[in-house]
């Protein structure tokens, strides 16, 4: 959910969290997902595929995946059930803990909304190494462990940035997404929703825009053809996507203006504000005024 975070008992906001993580079975993230954390997702084992913003990869072990905050993304089983993740999520006040210099190095990989960086077998090792023994320190608590977990956090991104200094632009123009066409969709639907909320168009006016029929009979696709292959490649049913993208700019309005809730319900489609308000707390988590409140 966007605007989700871990929390301790007490109900404080944990500031980093790592965790590691083995499946055997199928498994695809159930909700929309997105936070106002910064993510790293390290693929130690098996084959997956990750939607980010409006396309979606496949990725082998040995990626790292960084995903910037508030963005929409989900992960998807690609043939292989078995694999193993290290995820770290970390929060502006985790930041806030590092010196400008050391916060810099890790902007670094989310420079632009977000990266993939593939390991060669010698990076992986280093890299690996340096993860799990944040996840280590992290799940055992040991005295000292914040003083241990930020100086291999600070470790990891130093190494990261290294590496892409040396080969993110042969990296950024290699990467290609794994249905171009399903992307081209996405991008659509997202560039359409966000036009929306900026008010440059009605959608009822507009013969509704990102209605399927409307977004198939554009790029020339069947709808029932559109329906399955959008599914399949994102994870999200078509009808999904737009309401998350929808949601996902009314946190933007809610975030970012004064605009009364009922304003930014109609400013992303929603006609009916009881129906929006319970949309949002089923995506966000909490209800537009908490989530306003919880960024000013």
């Amino acid at each position: 959910m966007i605007g989700w975070f871990h929390e301790k008992g007490d109900g404080v906001v944990e500031p980093i969290w790592v965790e590691t993580v083995r499946r055997s079975a199928p498994f695809t993230m159930e909700q929309e997902h997105g936070h106002a954390a910064y993510e790293v997702y390290y693929l130690a084992e098996g084959r997956r595929r990750y939607f980010i913003r409006d396309q979606t990869y496949r990725i082998e072990a040995g990626t790292l995946v960084f995903i910037d905050r508030f963005e929409l993304h989900r992960t998807l089983d690609d043939g292989v059930a078995e694999h193993e993740r290290i995820l770290i999520q970390f929060t502006e006040q985790w930041l806030d803990r590092l010196t400008p210099e050391e916060r810099r190095w890790v902007y670094l990989p989310f420079d632009g909304g977000g990266s993939l960086l593939r390991l060669s077998m010698r990076e992986r090792g280093y890299a690996e190494d340096l993860l799990r023994r944040m996840a280590k320190e992290w799940r055992e608590r040991a005295e000292g462990y914040e003083l241990c977990l930020r100086a291999l956090f600070v470790q990891l991104f130093v190494y990261i940035g290294r590496l892409l200094r040396g080969r993110r632009e042969q990296e950024d123009a290699g990467e290609q997404p794994a249905h171009p066409r399903i992307a081209e969709v996405a991008r659509y639907v997202a560039e359409r929703c966000a036009a929306q909320a900026a008010g440059k168009f009605d959608d009822a006016e507009d013969g509704g825009a990102v209605r399927l029929a409307a977004v198939a009979r554009r790029f020339g696709l069947s709808p029932y053809y559109l329906s399955r292959a959008f599914r399949r490649e994102t994870g999200f049913t078509f009808t999904e996507y737009v309401s998350a993208v929808r949601l996902k700019e009314a946190q933007r309005l809610l975030r970012e203006t004064d605009a009364r809730v009922v304003d930014v319900a109609a400013a992303v489609g929603y006609r009916n504000l009881s129906h929006f308000g319970r949309a949002f707390r089923r995506f966000a988590g909490c209800s537009p005024l908490q989530y306003r409140k919880s960024y000013r």
